[in-house]
């Protein structure tokens, strides 16, 4: 209905029943059409709405919010693990002690070094496979070994698996026996080198021993046994003498060295299975899996807390949206039909509930901004991504003044038209209390340019307006499009934001057009909100919105409008 107060134009041609109704303004110029790509506004913009501070405290909150995301991850690592577990399972595994001495004069640590190459070298695998006549390769075989320092140098402990516990045993036992023979043979070896060394200047030295007896013999025949040179020959065979005697003391303590050393060496705790080490090894694995998948999962909730805009609490939407939103609720969307097969249970009787309650809060705050003094009966609520839950609370602010006494007409300008699905969801509303949902032949959102408009039934629309007291518009939010549309219908817009979904650049931007079409911003309402959220949410109107109130005289009283009873 015309209340006579406002100039003609578009809103007061469409309240009165036109058949002809002026061309949509939004698009009466081809250039609306147009939308130039224009760079973001700088970050260090005054205008952008600041970021949230980063500390332990928001982390904490947003890995609470995301605890879920977490939680897959840390089952799939989970079952990352058990595959592995799968496919390659801990196999029958013997164990075995063994003693390896060396020498004195050898660094410790350099010759068990030398002990533990000497194990996986492939004599000794190919001498097992001989003696056990296994079907194995010699990399197999080797592979199957692992060999564990303990803190002795001279003790080492070695493991072998197999396919079954006594083939193991038996492997690992014929494994260490031939590795000792083989390492008893190197140093047998190596000692031998230096036996044979021995050997040979000592069989030198007794040649020079002959031949210095010779010519001391040869000497004294000849009478010369006071001069200097038999003197000297002595003295030289006494030389000799003492070198054989260190070389032949020297051979003795190589040969005692190298048979202690082969003697000394054996096997402490001969080859046993190993009982208790399975289940250790696959809980190590699984435990591995299930923290490396928690570790990932808490490494991208916190990144992506960090470098994300998305908008979570009231306060940040307010920022963004200069404009309160003290109205915070969960979902508001009825179960599911899967879910109501469990409404006997108790936690799906409260969640119903809560979500109930939710609802009509939400439809009682929707209804209490309807009707202001000289506006019409009317209120648009702007979706941001979020129709498909936000046209629950509409539908409970129609019931309402449904319940009021005044006949609600929903409008859906909605992409998809999901307004009509409402009530296969809400199966407890009675027919006659179901208001009448009304969608235009061309939705603007969808329509392809100024052209359509003009073909849209505009007859059709304003009989809509006509039959309902109360006028409650659902639209999807479209930069490209813009909201000059809404001015058709109503005088003021709520914007409805999903935490955790819009991002700032959305919601400012949402802002600022509402604004700029001579609409009346009311504010926010935020859906599926977090638990954890304590901020107020009010905020002061834009500057423009102020100075509009102050030319007016009245003071600007939006947040406190929007406030429940």
């Amino acid at each position: 209905m015309d209340d006579g107060t406002r100039q003609d134009g578009v809103r007061g041609t469409f309240d009165r029943a036109s058949s002809t109704p002026p061309k949509p303004r939004p698009w009466n110029v081809s250039s609306a059409w147009n939308i130039p790509d224009v760079a973001p506004d700088e970050a260090a913009d005054p205008g952008r709405p600041l970021a949230a501070l980063v500390s332990f405290h928001y982390l904490r909150a947003a890995v609470r919010r995301r605890w879920l995301r977490c939680a897959v991850f840390a089952l799939l690592g989970l079952l990352v693990a058990t595959a592995f577990l799968a496919v390659s399972p801990a196999l029958p595994t013997a164990h075995a002690t063994l003693l390896l001495t060396h020498e004195q004069d050898v660094d410790p640590n350099a010759a068990s070094a030398t002990d533990i190459s000497l194990l996986t070298t492939q004599t000794v695998a190919e001498n097992t496979i001989k003696e056990l006549g296994l079907s194995v390769t010699p990399e197999a075989l080797v592979n199957s070994v692992t060999p564990v320092q303990t803190g002795s140098a001279e003790v080492v402990e070695l493991t072998m698996t197999g396919p079954t516990e006594a083939e193991a045993t038996r492997r690992l036992r014929a494994f260490a026996k031939q590795y000792l023979v083989f390492r008893a043979a190197k140093v047998t070896a190596r000692t031998q080198v230096l036996i044979n060394g021995y050997n040979q200047q000592i069989a030198q030295l007794n040649a020079d021993l002959t031949a210095t007896n010779e010519r001391i013999e040869a000497l004294s025949s000849s009478g010369e046994a006071g001069t200097d040179s038999m003197t000297q020959e002595l003295a030289n065979k006494q030389k000799i003498t003492g070198q054989i005697g260190d070389l032949e003391q020297t051979l003795q303590q190589s040969v005692l060295q190298r048979n202690s050393i082969v003697k000394a060496s054996g096997i402490i705790d001969p080859a046993a299975p190993v009982v208790a080490g399975h289940l250790r090894h696959d809980l190590l694995v699984l435990a591995s899996g299930l923290i490396g998948g928690l570790f990932l999962g808490l490494v991208i909730v916190i990144l992506q807390a960090i470098v994300s805009d998305r908008l979570w609490l009231r306060i940040e939407v307010a920022t963004a949206l200069d404009a309160p939103a003290p109205l915070s609720v969960r979902r508001i969307a009825p179960p599911r039909p899967l879910t109501r097969m469990f409404g006997f249970l108790p936690r799906v009787r409260r969640r119903r509930a809560r979500r109930a309650a939710d609802r009509q809060r939400l439809g009682d705050a929707i209804d209490g901004l309807v009707d202001r003094p000289g506006h019409r009966a009317s209120l648009a609520v702007l979706c941001l991504d979020n129709a498909d839950e936000m046209r629950f609370g509409v539908l409970a602010a129609a019931m309402a003044a449904e319940h009021r006494g005044r006949r609600p007409l929903v409008v859906d300008l909605t992409e998809h038209g999901v307004v009509d699905g409402v009530f296969a969801r809400m199966r407890d509303v009675p027919s006659r209390q179901r208001p009448e949902v009304f969608r235009p032949t061309v939705v603007p959102s969808l329509s392809r340019g100024p052209a359509d408009l003009v073909a849209a039934e505009w007859d059709d629309v304003t009989l809509a307006k006509a039959r309902g007291g109360v006028t409650l518009v659902v639209a999807d939010f479209d930069p490209a499009v813009g909201v000059d549309h809404l001015r058709a219908w109503t005088d003021d817009v709520l914007v409805a934001v999903t935490a955790g979904r819009s991002s700032v650049e959305l919601v400012r931007t949402a802002g600022d057009l509402i604004r700029s079409v001579g609409l009346h911003l009311h504010g926010a309402v935020v859906l599926c909100a977090v638990r954890d959220d304590m901020s107020s949410g009010l905020a002061t109107g834009g500057a423009e919105e102020q100075e509009n109130a102050a030319k007016a005289g009245r003071p600007d009283h939006s947040a406190e409008r929007f406030l429940l009873p």
